[in-house]
C-alpha cells in the first residue's frame, strides 16, 4: 500500500516538474518545443526557387499565428543549400519594416552565428558549403 502511494506522488510530482519547466520554457524563454531530428516535419512541398522562397517568407511573416510556417520556408530554404546571407537579408528586411528593436536584431545575428558555426558538426541537417555569412 504503501509502496503504491509514494509511486504515485513520484509521478504526479514528476508531472507536475515537466509542465512547470515546459511553462517556464515557452513563456519566459520563448523557447518553443523543438522535436527531435528523426521526428521532423518534411518540407518537401515548398517551392524550391531562391525568390520564391523569399516572397513567400515575407508574406508569412505578413500575418500573425504564423511562426511555424515561416520556420519551415527557412527550414527548406537552408536544406536546399541557398546562401545564408541572403536568408539573413531578408529576415532583417522583415524585422525592420514590423518591429525594429534591439533585442530582436540580437535574436537575429546570434540565430545567425549559430547556424553558421553548428553547420559544420557532423550531425547538422543544414551542412552546405554556400551557406557561410559574407
Amino acid at each position: 500500500m504503501l509502496e503504491n502511494l509514494f509511486c504515485r506522488r513520484s509521478e504526479i510530482l514528476r508531472g507536475a516538474y515537466h509542465g512547470a519547466m515546459s511553462i517556464y520554457l515557452d513563456r519566459f524563454l520563448n523557447v518553443p518545443l523543438a522535436p527531435l531530428p528523426g521526428e521532423r516535419p518534411k518540407f518537401d512541398d515548398e517551392p524550391s526557387d531562391v525568390r520564391e522562397l523569399h516572397t513567400k517568407l515575407l508574406a508569412t511573416l505578413d500575418t500573425r499565428q504564423r511562426g511555424d510556417e515561416a520556420g519551415r520556408i527557412a527550414a527548406r530554404y537552408l536544406s536546399l543549400g541557398h546562401p545564408l546571407k541572403e536568408l539573413v537579408d531578408t529576415l532583417a528586411f522583415a524585422v525592420v519594416r514590423e518591429d525594429f528593436d534591439f533585442h530582436t536584431l540580437q535574436m537575429l545575428e546570434a540565430d545567425s552565428a549559430s547556424h553558421f558555426e553548428f553547420r559544420r558538426t557532423p550531425h547538422s541537417e543544414f551542412r552546405t558549403p554556400n551557406s557561410e555569412l559574407a
